[in-house]
């Protein structure tokens, strides 16, 4: 996570939910623990009790680690702060709950962070999501990035790396009722990635950090085949397919065009139905899954694919994805 400081201080934009003698900061060291056992008391001289309000900008969010880095403003300038963010934490944005990895970077918020626990019990976040998307680094380790992993092309074409492991795109905006719609055009036959629907950033069952959703395949062969999250997942086969575990092979055997522009298109419905067109063929089909609200992801794994005109169309009108990294 970028711009990293434990050693920070929250300022004067503090404000106390409860009254107690006041005390001096402790410092800690190593990745699990938190430098504040108390907010600067020279500065701040009005921060008092176990647990501490404060208005701040998100400026980035790990979900894997639980760690948030927040900007605030204090008497003397803006300072940089990473904390770590209970499991347990009451995490809301525009006052409806949601999961760590649905904050957006930059987005404001009012945290609470618990002196005695050294960790954040509370995030109240406000403002628009973006329509663009996140780069994710499976590992959570910076060693891909966007700069070495993807190419802009014209016309709004975003190309992956071949070869570069580690890493996918994530949708800025959460769904329930959808369309979803992108069109790729890759060049080998062997494609294992997908774009998932629904996703949540890892842990998963398949390793540390990897998304978490209802898989379609896209490469030869294979379009179409549904991975779903589990093989606890609950879902109904109107097509007459066979489950074989997690997997839910494709109805119709329709494969991409190697070379060219192919569409796919995922439909998703409020009583569970979930259809997935190739070129305008239904090829799969779910009915009553289990799903929930979450976002798209598109998962390379390794290939070069070419992505253009992605979008996601919702309440009777189309809201383009464009491919504006996070």
């Amino acid at each position: 996570m970028l711009g990293k400081n434990r050693h920070a201080m929250f300022g004067s934009a503090c404000r106390a939910s409860a009254s107690q003698p006041l005390l001096r900061p402790v410092f800690a060291s190593g990745r699990g623990a938190l430098t504040v056992a108390c907010l600067l008391w020279a500065i701040c001289s009005t921060c008092f009790g176990q647990t501490t309000k404060v208005e701040v900008e998100l400026e980035a969010i790990d979900a894997v680690s639980k760690e948030i880095t927040a900007r605030y403003n204090t008497g003397f300038g803006e300072k940089e702060i990473t904390l770590d963010v209970s499991r347990k934490a009451d995490i809301s944005l525009n006052g409806e709950r949601v999961s760590l990895e649905e904050l957006l970077d930059g987005i404001k918020a009012t945290i609470e962070y618990n002196k005695d626990l050294e960790i954040v019990t509370s995030i109240s976040a406000v403002g628009m999501p973006s329509d663009g998307w996140k780069f994710i680094d499976l590992e959570g380790t910076g060693n891909v990035e966007p700069d070495n992993t993807i190419i802009f092309g014209k016309d709004g074409v975003l190309i992956s790396r071949e070869g570069i492991p580690g890493w996918y795109l994530l949708s800025s905006r959460r769904f329930e009722e959808m369309v979803f719609s992108i069109e790729y055009k890759y060049f080998s036959k062997q494609l294992t990635g997908g774009a998932l629907v629904f996703a949540t950033p890892g842990p998963s069952e398949g390793g540390k950090g990897m998304p978490f959703g209802i898989e379609v395949k896209l490469g030869k062969g294979v379009c179409g085949n549904i991975d779903l999250p589990s093989e606890e997942f609950k879902a109904d086969l109107p097509l007459g397919q066979i489950r074989n575990a997690r997997r839910v092979p494709r109805a119709k055997s329709v494969d991409p065009i190697i070379d060219e522009w192919n569409r796919l298109q995922v439909t998703c419905s409020a009583d569970g139905g979930f259809t997935v067109k190739l070129n305008g063929e239904t090829i799969n089909q779910l009915a009553n899954a289990q799903n929930t609200s979450g976002k798209v992801a598109l998962w390379p794994m390794r290939a070069e694919i070419h992505f253009r005109n992605a979008s996601v169309l919702v309440d009777g009108g189309e809201l383009p994805l464009d491919f504006e990294i996070k």
